[in-house]
């Protein structure tokens, strides 16, 4: 058994020497989802709101709330897998939506 101590030395500079850089929504949009480090994903969990941003629900694609297909505007047709709400333009032609 080692009797080395964790955090030793090297861990303490390997945590300390992460880039955390300053976020803005530059830093997430037409990002998705799934690709963010946890720094952006805590940033877009935060700010999802404020900054009127919303993801794909079938691909995770983040986009402006008012570019994506939404289910009160558009119809949007179920799929054998799931019923979606809200899409991104390339999704929502993937699925053969139209408008209401």
């Amino acid at each position: 058994m080692s009797t080395e101590q964790w955090p030793n030395k090297e861990t303490y500079e390997l945590i300390n020497s992460r880039d955390l850089k300053p976020l803005n929504l530059k830093s997430i949009l037409y990002s998705k989802y799934d690709d963010l480090n946890p720094q952006e994903k805590s940033f877009y969990t935060l700010n999802q709101e404020k900054l009127e941003i919303n993801t794909c629900e079938k691909c995770t694609f983040i986009d402006s709330t008012y570019e994506l297909f939404w289910d009160s505007d558009y119809l949007l047709p179920d799929t054998k897998d799931k019923t979606f709400s809200c899409l991104c333009e390339c999704c929502y032609e993937e699925v053969g939506g139209s408008p209401q």
